[in-house]
């Protein structure tokens, strides 16, 4: 998202965030161990999650964001979240709680 936005390709950076958001919403379905539905009923469903009402605004910020640092930062506040979510899960060993840099960028 960064390199499509860091050379113009503003359509391109859209997507590309958008892709990012919707693995971050897939992945709260695999943690919380529920069948992701079809797209129709996609944003519906994830809003039932347990997480739903936490993330649910810092998604709609990213998607809302006029540029691709701004959709990073929401991004980046998003993958914070779901790595406490996945250490609460004490399946591996525990992912830092702070994200440092997001592909070489300082946040």
């Amino acid at each position: 998202m960064g390199r499509a936005g860091a050379v113009g390709d503003g359509v391109g950076a859209v997507l590309i965030g958008a892709r990012l958001l919707r693995d971050v919403m897939r992945l709260c379905f695999l943690m919380e161990r529920t069948c992701a539905p079809y797209p129709k009923w996609f944003g519906t469903a994830f809003k039932r999650l347990a997480c739903g009402s936490d993330l649910w605004p810092t998604l709609e910020r990213a998607l809302g964001a006029d540029d691709w640092r701004g959709r990073e930062r929401h991004l980046v506040d998003a993958y914070e979240t779901i790595a406490r979510m996945h250490n609460a899960l004490d399946l591996t060993e525990p992912l830092p709680g702070r994200a440092v840099n997001f592909h070489g960028r300082s946040r």
